[in-house]
């Protein structure tokens, strides 16, 4: 017995819970104007903000090879501290103490050492197509977010129509079910 109440309560939580997401859900509901769907497809569209980040990464790509023009200097310095000198065993032969070894120490405590190189590209014929091409580049990416909305443009167009055309059909069969319970 306690067992079948409480799967009844258990059912009532579940369709209480159910009956309350769909009331959220269609809470949710907005009546847009042509206009204000459009606009709200241009902002909110994922091909839309792919296209326009599109522009952002060939701008960047433009940077990359108007870097590959500019003057690059690099640089290096090192510091080496042997805190012991490495010992080398000699024979005494080469210090004049024939028979015996003699430890030496070669090498310094401290080295150091500095580098500075700097790079100019004279001449690479990819570079300065590259150069040349960067504004058409960005151009194209311009274009394409601009085919990219009005492509969306056409299909909220096309929907938008088909959804007022869809509730005139409605209207229309209300009417007729009207007029025919009218003449029952």
């Amino acid at each position: 017995m306690k067992k079948q109440r409480l799967k009844y309560v258990l059912f009532l939580l579940l369709f209480i819970a159910a009956a309350s997401m769909v009331h959220a859900q269609s809470a949710n509901s907005y009546a847009f104007s042509i206009q204000q769907a459009v606009d709200y497809a241009k902002k909110n569209n994922a091909q839309v903000k792919n296209a326009l980040l599109g522009i952002q990464v060939q701008e960047q790509i433009n940077r990359g090879i108007a870097s590959a023009a500019y003057p690059s200097i690099s640089g290096n310095v090192s510091l080496t501290d042997y805190i012991e000198v490495p010992t080398q065993v000699i024979p005494g032969d080469f210090v004049g103490q024939p028979g015996t070894t003699k430890p030496v120490k070669f090498g310094v405590k401290y080295n150091s050492s500095a580098l500075l190189q700097a790079q100019q590209l004279l001449f690479d014929g990819q570079l300065f197509v590259g150069l040349q091409a960067r504004k058409t580049s960005i151009e194209f990416a311009k274009k394409n977010v601009e085919v990219t909305e009005d492509a969306i443009k056409v299909n909220i167009y096309k929907i938008y129509y088909q959804l007022v055309v869809s509730k005139t059909q409605i209207e229309l069969l209300d009417a007729n079910i009207v007029r025919l319970e009218k003449l029952k």
